[in-house]
């Protein structure tokens, strides 16, 4: 029985190594591919895509290998708990310690798909000419305006709906990665015309952040986040 135990152990500790390293390959191959496409430098049949369509073909890899990496995981996971169903209080303790790592590499996953919105994020502000510093700034001013929400406690909000708001908040200008550069980086007032379609970047990143938070299993934070690129121009009463 104890080396059943040891080798369920090992073989579940080989997958966590090779899920952190599968995720970060290919987290950082997708990273160089949007720098590729960004640079020009990239196949000639990705370069026709628009931003938005490459956008959803990175975010599809990324999906499809963090299904990859948890179902090797939960797999292994299923096959430790079989390997202690003869002694109960065992496979209890085990099964609680599978649990902490599942859910730390499901965090971690999470954190890999914010990371990578915020590197994107950054470049569509390298491209802004008006905006610099602008993710970093609202960031922090969200930050202490739940800060100070919190301390109030008349508005009725919990630590999780502060967390989502302060995660989501760097996500609010994603749409300006379908805005053109020739607007985008427009020096002076732009034409009628121009800022029609810079209005659009709300709806757009409404329309790419519910893509890309289609697998995460937070409700709350997909609700709150998508909301937030939707509305963050709307006045407070809600007059336009």
């Amino acid at each position: 029985r104890f080396v059943w135990v040891v080798l369920i152990s090992v073989v579940f500790l080989l997958g966590i190594v090779w899920m952190d390293k599968i995720e970060e390959e290919s987290t950082m191959q997708v990273l160089n591919d949007f720098t590729a496409y960004h640079d020009g430098v990239a196949d000639p049949e990705i370069l026709a895509m628009s931003e938005s369509e490459y956008l959803e073909v990175l975010n599809n890899r990324l999906d499809t290998t963090n299904s990859i990496s948890l179902s090797v995981v939960m797999g292994l996971f299923v096959i430790s708990i079989g390997g202690f169903l003869s002694n109960y209080f065992s496979m209890k303790k085990y099964e609680n310690t599978l649990k902490i790592y599942v859910e730390q590499k499901t965090q971690h996953i999470v954190e890999l798909q914010q990371n990578f919105v915020v590197s994107m994020l950054t470049m569509v502000e390298s491209r802004d000419n008006s905006t610099g510093g602008h993710i970093k700034r609202t960031s922090d001013v969200v930050r202490i305006l739940v800060e100070e929400m919190m301390r109030e406690g008349s508005f009725g909000i919990d630590d999780d709906f502060c967390s989502c708001v302060t995660t989501a908040a760097p996500m609010h200008d994603i749409g300006k990665i379908a805005v053109d550069d020739a607007i985008l980086r427009k020096p002076g007032r732009f034409t009628p015309e121009e800022y029609e379609i810079m209005k659009t970047h709300s709806a757009e990143g409404a329309r790419i952040l519910a893509q890309i938070v289609e697998n995460v299993d937070n409700e709350q934070f997909n609700q709150i986040a998508i909301n937030m690129a939707h509305y963050h121009h709307e006045r407070y009463d809600g007059k336009g």
